[in-house]
């Protein structure tokens, strides 16, 4: 028969190994998730920058359409600033 003193002791043992096996696992979910978010901007950069030769239209046409953008909101804000003056 197996008195308490031995049975807790082999309990304590086991949790023991489980917890050091789940911090072990915890740290290198955390290394990995390190080394994906350093690694991402490199990444996102040389996905762009092989999109870009392919697509120089697009590239070109999404450019222009936010310079546009911004040009005819400045022109806006010069026209309303001179309504406001008079």
């Amino acid at each position: 028969m197996i008195d308490f003193q031995s049975l807790f002791y082999a309990l304590g043992s086991l949790f023991l190994i489980i917890w050091i096996f789940v911090l072990l696992l915890f740290a290198v979910i955390l290394w990995k998730t390190y080394t994906f978010i350093k690694k991402a901007p490199e990444e996102i950069k040389e996905k762009i920058m092989n999109m870009i030769p392919g697509h120089k239209k697009e590239v070109a046409g999404l450019i222009g359409l936010v310079l546009s953008t911004v040009v005819l909101n400045k022109i806006k804000g010069v026209f309303r600033k001179r309504e406001e003056q008079e």
